[in-house]
């Protein structure tokens, strides 16, 4: 109906159904299909007698959703308790209480106006953006593919990640290291932030033991992400 598709998967045993429809995020018509398919995701919900986040918690994404599930008379209650327990404000503002509206494009990760530096790549990342008219695009792509899942941050089983476990600093997890790319790659650390000696100091832990591209549950692949670093790093220091 709303011209896109998208992967599903669910835990049987208690009816959670995860439901991932894929969206260019970084258009005005993506953000208007995600709010139509919320909208009507909502209004199953409230028929079946459902939980519009089931296993996860409303965030920032679903939190605007809370008084058509719940009704305004609970809704109030959740802020008066909010109210009496954090006058000011202080904790996970935005959620549960006063939530901004989800398609708020001044909170996405791509907001409007985004746009990745041209590169000259010393890789071939074509498979992650296949038909772009910019080569170096797909390196972007590629490093976009970190959606800040934070499994790079586990201890329990795994590799992923070696120089984390060992540091427990944000910017020697892949995920630290996938956002300090992306934000280098779309001009908002600066001008030659991605070849920047600060740059070199947050992919230098990166042992390319590739766990992440094998247990990121979007196959960042950090340690070829390395490689196209330190071609262009080198090629501008010398």
């Amino acid at each position: 109906k709303h011209g896109t598709r998208g992967t599903f998967y669910a835990h049987a045993s208690v009816g959670c159904l995860h439901v991932r429809p894929v969206l260019n995020m970084k258009t005005e018509q993506g953000a208007r299909a995600m709010r139509a398919i919320a909208e009507e995701a909502c209004a199953l919900v409230r028929e079946y007698k459902g939980s519009y986040s089931g296993e996860h918690g409303d965030g920032l994404v679903r939190s605007e959703w809370i008084e058509r599930v719940y009704g305004a008379r609970l809704t109030r209650a959740f802020g008066e308790i909010k109210q009496a327990f954090d006058p000011k404000g202080l904790m996970n503002p935005g959620k549960i209480v006063a939530p901004p509206k989800m398609d708020d494009r001044g909170l996405f990760r791509f907001k409007p106006g985004y746009a990745t530096l041209e590169l000259d790549t010393a890789l071939d990342w074509s498979a992650h953006a296949p038909g772009a008219p910019d080569p170096s695009r797909g390196f972007a792509a590629a490093v976009e593919m970190c959606n800040n899942n934070g499994h790079c941050r586990k201890f329990d089983a795994g590799t992923m990640c070696p120089s984390f476990r060992a540091t427990r600093d944000e910017k020697d997890s892949t995920r630290g290291r996938a956002n300090s790319l992306r934000l280098a790659l779309s001009g908002q650390l600066g001008e030659n932030a991605l070849t920047s000696d600060a740059m070199y100091r947050t992919l230098e832990l990166c042992v390319s033991c590739k766990g992440c591209r094998l247990e990121c549950p979007t196959g960042v692949d950090m340690a070829r992400m390395k490689i196209e670093f330190l071609h262009h790093y080198h090629k501008r220091h010398r």
